[in-house]
């Protein structure tokens, strides 16, 4: 990964697409050491619109969820991310996906 200038207004997003389940996971992310995250927003919108697709399909039972972080946390370099599951069911983890975009306010 490259570093990115902390005054542009950008984000880092790390998507983590799960088989859904009748519970949400309870999953935690960590990125180059810092402190396990687990405030994440579920979505069905894809972290990279392919075309006309823009939403995970349903038919695929995936559920989305992001984790959002100040890239000011990226390295030059070498960069280490980690994925927990601290819940008691196993959840399956169908792809983990990474952007750097625009921050968006969101509401809560």
């Amino acid at each position: 990964m490259c570093a990115e200038p902390a005054d542009r207004g950008l984000e880092l997003i790390v998507q983590v697409v799960v088989e859904k389940n009748a519970l949400p996971p309870e999953i935690e992310v960590r990125f180059n050491g810092a402190a396990p995250y687990s405030d994440a927003r579920a979505t069905d919108e894809l972290l990279f619109p392919n075309g006309p697709s823009r939403h995970h399909l349903s038919k695929y039972q995936a559920q989305a969820y992001n984790y959002r972080f100040d890239v000011g946390r990226i390295l030059e370099g070498w960069n280490e991310l980690v994925v927990l599951n601290e819940g008691s069911e196993s959840d399956r983890m169908l792809s983990v996906e990474f952007a750097i975009k625009k921050s968006v306010k969101r509401e809560i």
